[in-house]
């Protein structure tokens, strides 16, 4: 598994990016190791049960191990079409405004931070991560 690691890190699509995008939000390297940890996640544990014995895992590692670039490939993607959707929406709520929608605006601010904040990608998981709405 090490070695899909260190094949994986150089092939992370659109990664700079995502990184550029999410940049006030975290460094990019703790970026990368939740990416990283998202697709492991993705690719030995959603669908399939806990292994219960030695042979199961090692069952489930070989599986990992030859889904584990193209799901971290899926992942960067994802992960680049949220913060473009992150991005966009930050833009358009900086903008002048006017004083009755303030509270509004701060309400969706505060909404858009509790969804999207330094290792949100630690913490969702791959299964909520993907009820994220993409725009």
């Amino acid at each position: 598994m090490a070695a899909c690691l260190r094949q994986v890190k150089g092939k992370l699509g659109k990664f700079e990016e995502s990184a550029l995008l999410f940049a006030k939000v975290q460094r990019k390297e703790a970026l990368k190791e939740d990416m990283l940890l998202l697709a492991t996640e993705a690719c030995c544990f959603v669908e399939a049960e806990l292994p219960r014995t030695e042979a199961d895992f090692l069952k489930l590692l070989a599986k990992a191990e030859t889904d584990f670039v193209s799901t971290a490939q899926q992942t960067a993607e994802t992960v680049n079409q949220l913060h473009h959707c992150f991005h966009r929406i930050n833009k358009q709520l900086s903008g002048k405004m006017d004083l009755r929608v303030i509270n509004v605006l701060n309400d969706i601010k505060l909404q858009l931070s509790e969804l999207m904040h330094a290792g949100y990608l630690s913490s969702v998981g791959w299964q909520q991560l993907q009820e994220y709405p993409v725009i």
